[in-house]
């Protein structure tokens, strides 16, 4: 006699949720208090990603402090009230970035900033204690008073389109690595004095890059942009003008090839 034997399966169903992005507050175009700029608008998501966007100059705020939202070092910027919860900024299009922009936000981790912008206003990172690396947009060419108060970055590259660099910019602040062109010495020099770096620290901090056939050299490696000394982006060459075989080589390994 045959005995069938039924199993009985137990289906059971997952529900998987997603988590939606959503606008938290958002700029209104025809209001000049929540614009950040005659052609800027902002927006602020659930995920705590600020994006900035537009053309020309982003507007100049104020700072202010003993907010009734808490904030005690804040400014006028329209985005200041979320100041404890915006981790991550993202800015395209605008050429500048106004004065006291970002005061003492606490949780900013990272800035995205898109080669338009041409100037760093006053203060606009004046102390952001979770931004460890900032990479610098290529197009850069001011550097304003107190830009980069009270921060510790580990890496921090200065454009060579950089020509004016305050001699504040790093007033209290804490570098491991600063990468300067050779042509930028002097003015990044100052500001490391400034900020009340000593000669033999000055010497282990600053990195000096040079820039060879429109490309960046700095201890063996070609880099395509500037801002990314000192980072991984750099590029395998595999023909090296004679010059180029040089930097790589140094003077004590140069090889000499004569014609005859």
């Amino acid at each position: 006699m045959k005995k069938w034997i039924f199993v009985l399966g137990l289906f059971l169903s997952f529900n998987v949720y997603c988590d939606e992005i959503t606008i938290i507050d958002q700029t209104d175009p025809n209001d000049a208090t929540t614009k950040c700029g005659d052609n800027c608008t902002w927006t602020l998501y659930s995920d705590g990603t600020l994006e900035i966007k537009g053309t020309g100059e982003m507007y100049e705020w104020r700072g202010i402090g003993d907010t009734s939202y808490g904030h005690d070092y804040a400014s006028t910027a329209p985005w200041d009230k979320y100041y404890n919860s915006v981790q991550k900024v993202d800015i395209s299009g605008v050429s500048s970035i106004g004065t006291y922009s970002f005061r003492h936000f606490g949780l900013l981790s990272e800035i995205n900033i898109s080669d338009d912008v041409l100037t760093i206003g006053y203060g606009a990172f004046d102390y952001v204690p979770a931004l460890s690396e900032l990479k610098l947009p290529d197009n850069l060419t001011t550097i304003s008073d107190a830009a980069f108060m009270y921060n510790e970055f580990s890496n921090l590259t200065i454009p060579d389109s950089v020509t004016y660099l305050s001699p504040t910019a790093f007033y209290n602040s804490s570098l491991t690595n600063l990468y300067c062109s050779s042509a930028q010495k002097q003015i990044c020099l100052e500001a490391l004095k400034e900020a009340g770096y000593s000669d033999e620290r000055i010497e282990n901090v600053l990195k000096l890059y040079q820039k060879q056939n429109g490309q960046y050299f700095y201890k063996g490696k070609f880099y395509k942009n500037s801002s990314d000394v000192g980072s991984l982006s750099w590029i395998k060459k595999r023909i090296y003008s004679i010059d180029e075989a040089n930097l790589v080589t140094g003077e004590k390994n140069r090889i000499s090839i004569k014609y005859k």
